[in-house]
């Protein structure tokens, strides 16, 4: 299906009604516009990958969706559960509500939209995905209509806490309270300290890796993650660790380095070295297998292809790691290694797995190293001393990805972006030049005539004096002249003696004579 632009007219669509009642009869495609004009407001939910936009909401009991490309201005995918989709040349009412609907919630909150460009409309759109997805007063009531039930409302808030990465591998230390050793195998308890209570259930998989039987008053440091128990609508720890306090001695070890250093101002932002825009070579400290080599690996390329990546394998966990992270980092920090920047990799774990990283001397040379580092330890809620010291701290290793590449696809966005505006400024450049050049050529030519005409008038009074001042008109104004034999003109009687031949010019003639007698 095409898109058509036109201007200046009511009839005009984001997405071509006209189109849409070309592809079905015209029985269902009233159908659809009667359906929307009578429910003219469904939720309706956008995202946009690039320069597809996708559009879906349910009516009625239906789901339906479309695709809408914005550089082709095609609907490239339709979709619609109902029976006449299929039977009818795939498409149905609902496709034609949806993008009624659609056209009337694009041209509603983006204005022009039909003048834009692709990339214009795809930087509109994705400023405005908040409002497109958002309700108004009217879709309030709709959503009051279509009540949930407590399962529903159960299970939504049973995603929102176990989807959450702050809620998920979190520690918790407290005292143990009301336990109980299920038969099962499974242990029940509850967690608290002065202020709060917090349920918790260790399953049995989980609970035969324990080294010492949890008592009530133990004092114990807890991993896990929050879920919902639905049945009772109530949340609790999944619990996939639990040590006593004793074992917490490494967590006190940790607080105590992290001050230490931070008076040592290991931890001062002002020596925070900046990560390079558009790195050449990126070295990798990580463990060669496992996933989090992959998702950097496939994340960089992903967004930046042409990258040199080197990996400088090392164990990240145990004995004799520390040391082979130092040698690494050392290595990879030469000058004739040229490494724009650096990472640092690993995954999850409690905090004995990620005891390495928090090892003074590799964070003093992670802090001596010239070239930037980026620390990717475990997942966003594990610290380590290394996160405190390198030049940036990820949440992830796909984070740290990121980080530390630009994306092609924004580049070339961009580079598009001012690519066209450049264009617009050298056009409207050259139109200025272009009328100031018809402005000055205007002007010399009037300039030129003016004076032309200036000249002209000067020469003919010119002309007029000297015609004043001829001889012709001097004689015929009753003036004559008298030359001698020579020709000359005779103006004083000294020059002429007795006998001299003289000739007298008038208007209409020459009289000659002869001096008889000088007075």
């Amino acid at each position: 299906m095409n898109i058509y632009k036109q201007k200046n007219t009511s009839t005009n669509m984001t997405i071509s009604t006209d189109l849409l009642k070309l592809e079905t009869d015209s029985k269902v495609y009233k159908r659809g516009e009667e359906y929307y004009n009578e429910n003219p407001i469904n939720q309706l939910n956008y995202s946009l990958n690039r320069l597809i936009l996708e559009i879906s909401t349910d009516i009625k009991e239906y789901s339906c969706k479309i695709s809408y490309n914005l550089e082709t201005g095609k609907l490239e995918n339709k979709k619609c559960t109902c029976y006449y989709f299929e039977n009818n040349n795939k498409i149905c009412k609902h496709i034609i509500t949806l993008s009624l609907q659609s056209n009337h919630k694009l041209k509603e909150t983006i204005k022009n939209l039909e003048i834009l460009d692709s990339y214009e409309k795809s930087e509109k759109i994705l400023n405005n995905i908040i409002t497109l997805n958002s309700t108004t007063k009217k879709e309030n009531q709709t959503k009051i209509n279509q009540a949930q039930t407590v399962t529903q409302v159960t299970k939504t808030i049973k995603s929102l806490l176990e989807e959450n990465p702050t809620l998920n591998n979190i520690y918790l230390k407290g005292e143990i309270s009301n336990i109980n050793l299920n038969k099962s195998g499974h242990i029940y308890f509850s967690i608290k300290d002065d202020y709060s209570l917090l349920n918790c259930v260790m399953f049995k998989a989980s609970a035969q890796s324990l080294l010492f039987n949890p008592q009530i008053g133990d004092k114990v440091l807890l991993r896990g993650n929050i879920t919902l128990y639905e049945p009772r609508g109530t949340y609790q720890l999944l619990v996939k660790e639990m040590k006593k306090k004793g074992q917490g001695d490494l967590f006190q070890q940790f607080l105590q380095l992290k001050n230490k250093l931070q008076l040592k101002g290991l931890f001062n932002e002002n020596k925070k070295k900046k990560i390079p825009q558009y790195p050449q070579k990126i070295g990798i400290i990580s463990s060669p297998t496992g996933a989090v080599i992959q998702d950097i690996i496939n994340t960089i390329k992903r967004r930046f292809p042409k990258i040199i990546l080197t990996l400088y394998p090392t164990q990240v966990q145990g004995e004799e790691s520390e040391k082979q992270i130092i040698r690494a980092l050392k290595y990879l920090d030469n000058k004739k290694q040229n490494f724009d920047t650096i990472i640092i990799a690993r995954g999850g774990g409690s905090i004995e797995d990620l005891w390495c990283f928090n090892n003074e001397q590799l964070a003093r040379e992670i802090y001596n190293t010239k070239t930037p580092i980026i620390s990717a330890i475990g997942h966003e809620t594990d610290f380590t001393i290394c996160d405190f010291v390198a030049d940036i701290r990820a949440p992830t290793p796909t984070a740290a990805a990121e980080l530390s590449t630009p994306n092609l696809f924004d580049l070339n966005l961009n580079l598009n972006n001012n690519k066209r505006r450049i264009i617009k400024s050298l056009e409207y450049n050259l139109e200025n030049k272009k009328l100031h050049l018809n402005n000055l050529e205007s002007n010399i030519y009037t300039n030129l005539d003016s004076n032309l005409q200036t000249k002209k008038h000067q020469l003919q009074n010119l002309k007029d004096k000297l015609k004043l001042l001829s001889i012709n008109s001097t004689l015929k104004r009753g003036f004559s002249i008298t030359i001698d034999k020579n020709g000359k003109t005779i103006k004083n009687l000294k020059n002429l003696k007795k006998d001299d031949k003289i000739t007298t010019i008038l208007n209409t003639g020459k009289i000659t004579s002869i001096i008889r007698t000088l007075k």
